[in-house]
């Protein structure tokens, strides 16, 4: 197989994509990807039926790995897999995107110019980069003194990260499944000394979710000050966003106790209005409930229950969708 090294990088650079029941828009997304990186490593988590045309046109492309989970494991262990391949095969550094990740041209040398930056200032000791806006999220904390920006809350899709920090801090969480899967190897890598730093200006271009209007009644009125779109996850995500939330919490909390109490609050908030907005909402409160028994102590992780998804595929929003386009 041809193997290229993007002219934009000094370092290899490789990409790895996770994917779960990808349609054609995949192929799009990974020229812009390729384009950028040395290789592709593309990992299908478990999907159940694949569209057989989809995947015909990975296994004909001599710039992408496809590697097929046997089971739907969850996106800790798909990236897992996917990123040891990487370095396996001889990257430096991997950037990690999903499926429906569109990066720009100048994406991967943005993140790879920063973390060079970074490294040679010496002040700060970069665990990894992420774009400064994802969707319309900015992942900024702070500013360091010498001008580095320090990154919070960062979500894997467009993350850069160096093989020095896998090999000090380790894989990301597979129990995990899903959800807070990025913020535990963030919540590690600073435990560990290192910082996850954001690239000044890089956007990543992502759908953040369904979106629903807010209605007229729950302040979705000129001058409200709650936002006037409301984004929420498939219904059982709310299972690992409790399970998982109470896990990172037992684990660094007291090392990060001011920052997990303000994003818990922020989770409770959102999951009311979840409650509120879910017909039915008893499947949703049984998963919420379930999480919180299960991340009492860590022990049930992995999959949500099987016996919770039959009722939490039926569920819906009493909210007016949103195009977002």
């Amino acid at each position: 197989m041809t193997r290229r090294r993007s002219p934009m990088t000094s370092e290899a650079t490789w990409s790895v994509v996770s994917v779960f029941g990808p349609d054609r828009s995949l192929l799009t997304h990974l020229d812009a990807i390729a384009a950028q990186t040395v290789r592709v490593v593309v990992v299908d988590d478990g999907t159940p039926a694949p569209d057989a045309e989809v995947f015909a046109a990975l296994e004909e492309r001599d710039d992408v790995d496809l590697l097929r989970q046997p089971r739907n494991a969850g996106i800790a262990a798909a990236l897992n897999r996917g990123i040891q391949a990487a370095f396996d095969g001889g990257a430096d550094r991997v950037v990690t995107f999903d499926q429906d990740s569109l990066p720009s041209a100048d994406f991967v040398s943005g993140l790879s110019d920063e973390f060079d930056r970074a490294t040679a200032r010496g002040v700060i000791d970069p665990a990894f980069v992420v774009p400064e806006f994802w969707a319309t999220i900015r992942q900024v904390s702070r500013t360091a003194e010498d001008g580095t920006l320090i990154a919070i809350r960062t979500i894997q899709s467009g993350m850069l990260l160096p093989r020095s920090t896998w090999e000090r801090i380790g894989a990301m969480r597979e129990e995990f499944f899903i959800d807070l899967v990025d913020e535990e190897l963030e919540l590690r890598a600073l435990s560990a000394g290192l910082a996850p730093i954001a690239a000044p200006g890089v956007a990543l271009h992502h759908h953040l979710g369904a979106a629903y209007r807010r209605p007229l009644l729950s302040g979705g009125f000129r001058g409200s000050p709650l936002p006037p779109i409301i984004t929420l996850s498939t219904p059982f995500r709310y299972y690992y966003r409790v399970r998982n939330r109470r896990v990172v919490n037992r684990m660094y909390g007291r090392r990060f106790p001011a920052r997990l109490a303000a994003e818990t609050f922020m989770e409770i908030l959102h999951l009311v209005e979840v409650l509120r907005y879910a017909r039915p909402r008893g499947p949703v409160w049984a998963a919420a409930r379930r999480g919180w028994r299960d991340g009492r102590k860590g022990s049930a992780m992995g999959r949500v229950p099987a016996e919770l998804e039959p009722g939490l595929r039926d569920v819906r929003w009493a909210l007016e969708p949103v195009d977002r386009g």
